[in-house]
This record gives C-alpha cells, sequence and structure tokens, in this order.
C-alpha cells in the first residue's frame, strides 16, 4: 500500500544562526521592521528584491497585498543559501 508520497525532506533551520546570519546581511530585526513600515505605506504587491541580498540565490521579499485579507510579508530564503551558510540542515531525506 502506497502513502502516496514518492519524496520528502525535512529541515532544520537554526534560530539564533539565522538572526546573526541575517544581520551580517544587514537585516537587523529594526531593518526589517523599517522595511515593513515602508512596504505597507507602498503600491508594492508580489516579489520585493532586497538590496542586502541576492534575490536569485539567497532571497527576498514577498509581499501578499491584493490576494490575501491579513496583507502577510513574508522574507522568502533560499535553502540552499541557508544550508551553505550552515544556518540549516537536512534532517530527513526520503
Amino acid at each position: 500500500m502506497s502513502s502516496g508520497l514518492s519524496k520528502i525532506k525535512i529541515t532544520g533551520i537554526y534560530r539564533e544562526k539565522l538572526i546573526k546570519l541575517l544581520s551580517k546581511k544587514g537585516l537587523t530585526e529594526s531593518v526589517l521592521y523599517k522595511l515593513e513600515k515602508e512596504i505597507r505605506k507602498s503600491e508594492a504587491h508580489g516579489k520585493i528584491e532586497l538590496e542586502q541580498l541576492d534575490s536569485k540565490t539567497e532571497g527576498l521579499i514577498y509581499y501578499s497585498k491584493t490576494n490575501k485579507n491579513e496583507q502577510p510579508i513574508n522574507l522568502v530564503l533560499k535553502l540552499d543559501f541557508l544550508i551553505k551558510n550552515k544556518t540549516g540542515k537536512v534532517a530527513f531525506k526520503l
């Protein structure tokens, strides 16, 4: 009997290492709060590139302004970037 899963990857991210990595990149808590306020005041929607991160290899911000009531702002980081910087690790892979 098959569970329907053909692949699974469980990845752990270390919170303190992530905070340090982001700080080294210039994305401290205060900078992120300032960005959040600026983004909410703007007409931006969707992918927003950050000068501190390479959007293709490291990450970006995604703002769901028009398609969700909550209007979340998400910092989307590339898994390979986190693993390369020893901020995350694959805990299980099938």
